[in-house]
C-alpha cells in the first residue's frame, strides 16, 4: 500500500478516490469525515475503543479515526481508494487492519468490536446482502458495542421510495428499502434498532448529496 503525507492529498489519484465515493473535493471529503466521526464521538467513542469500518472507502473516517482510537480496522474492496487516500502518520497504521471484502460472507475479524460504522454500503446492497450485513454486525459487536449504519429508505427529499427489489450489488446506484424491512433484518439478527434523523440532518449539512438515512444497532 502505498503510503502518502496529508500534504499530498490533491493528487490525481486522491481526486478520482473523493470523485467516485461521491465527495466533491477534498473539503468535502474532510467535513463528512469530521461529521461521521462526530456521531462515533457521540456515541461514548473514546482512545480505548476499537472500531470496525464497513466500507472505509478512501479512509473519509479512517483518517481521524486512525490516531484516536485503540484500534482501527476496515474492510474495503476496492483497494486503490485506501491507496490514494491521506494518511495521517506512519506510526498510527500499526493500529489498522483490513479485509478486501464486505461482511457479506460472514465473520471477517477476531475478535469482537465496541463500534461497527458502515455509511452508504447497505444503499447498493441487495435484499438478501442487507440480512447478511445485519447477520455479520451482531456477530462482530460486543455485547455493548454500538453499530452506526445508514442506508436509503427515503429519497433525496425526506419522502419514504419505493423498494428496489434488486437481487445483487450495484454501484453506483441507489438501492431503497422499507423501514419494515431494515427493521426485521435487525431483529433476526438478535439487533435492537433504532431511527436516527438527526444523524441524517446532521451529515446533509456537512455534505448536501449525502441524502441517507441512519440506524443506530446495539444488541
Amino acid at each position: 500500500m502505498t503510503i502518502t503525507k496529508f500534504e499530498n492529498a490533491t493528487t490525481t489519484k486522491f481526486k478520482e478516490a473523493c470523485a467516485y465515493c461521491g465527495y466533491h473535493d477534498a473539503i468535502s471529503w474532510k467535513l463528512s469525515g469530521l461529521g461521521q466521526l462526530s456521531l462515533l464521538i457521540g456515541e461514548g467513542m473514546d482512545v480505548d475503543s476499537t472500531v470496525l469500518e464497513i466500507g472505509a472507502g478512501c479512509l473519509i473516517t479512517g483518517f481521524w479515526l486512525l490516531p484516536l482510537v485503540a484500534e482501527y480496522c476496515f474492510i474495503e474492496p476496492n483497494t486503490w481508494l485506501v491507496e490514494a487516500a491521506p494518511h495521517y502518520q506512519l506510526k498510527h497504521l500499526t493500529k489498522m487492519s483490513s479485509r478486501t471484502d464486505f461482511l457479506f460472507g460472514g465473520v471477517a475479524f477476531n475478535p469482537q468490536f465496541d463500534y461497527i460504522f458502515s455509511h452508504s454500503v447497505l444503499s447498493h446492497a441487495s435484499d438478501s446482502q442487507l440480512q447478511q450485513l445485519m447477520s455479520a454486525i451482531s456477530k462482530q459487536l460486543t455485547s455493548t458495542g454500538v453499530g452506526l449504519v445508514s442506508l436509503r429508505i427515503c429519497d433525496d427529499n425526506g419522502r419514504p421510495a419505493i423498494h428496489s427489489y434488486h437481487a445483487d450489488w450495484s454501484y453506483p446506484d441507489s438501492r431503497f428499502f422499507t423501514s419494515a424491512m431494515v427493521e426485521e433484518a435487525a431483529s433476526a439478527a438478535g439487533l435492537r434498532l433504532e431511527w436516527r434523523p438527526d444523524w441524517r440532518a446532521r451529515m446533509i449539512a456537512m455534505n448536501d448529496n449525502h441524502n441517507h438515512d441512519w440506524i443506530r444497532l446495539t444488541k
